[in-house]
């Protein structure tokens, strides 16, 4: 579980990471970064859209590893960012798994320049 002061919430930070925010993708997830105050710490939200897939236990599940992943990796990211990890509709259901999500947020956060 991530630290409350980790957490993104409310529709309209939501809204606002989607529409100025800065792209990078994978095959597997995208992610969406804004700048935020640089004296607080980094702040996440995790998305998984029907699209994906229409269980909720299946977006629910893929989220917990999303979290799970960035929760490993808060002392290396710089503070003052709002990011959003989305998992790609095409992404391959059955491949995935914990380390795969591991693996796809470390490229995404190195690309953004983040870690």
């Amino acid at each position: 579980m991530l630290p409350i002061s980790h957490r993104l919430k409310g529709r309209k930070v939501f809204n606002d990471i989607f529409r100025i925010g800065k792209t990078f993708s994978t095959r597997v997830m995208m992610m969406k970064v804004a700048s935020g105050e640089k004296s607080q710490p980094s702040r996440f939200g995790f998305a998984a859209s029907l699209k994906f897939s229409k269980k909720a236990a299946e977006r629910n599940k893929v989220k917990r590893w999303m979290r799970e992943a960035v929760r490993a990796k808060l002392e290396d990211i710089q503070p003052g960012k709002e990011v959003i990890f989305l998992i790609s509709p095409k992404a391959p259901k059955s491949e995935l798994n914990l380390r795969l999500i591991q693996e796809n947020i470390e490229k995404l956060l190195e690309s953004a320049k983040i870690l």
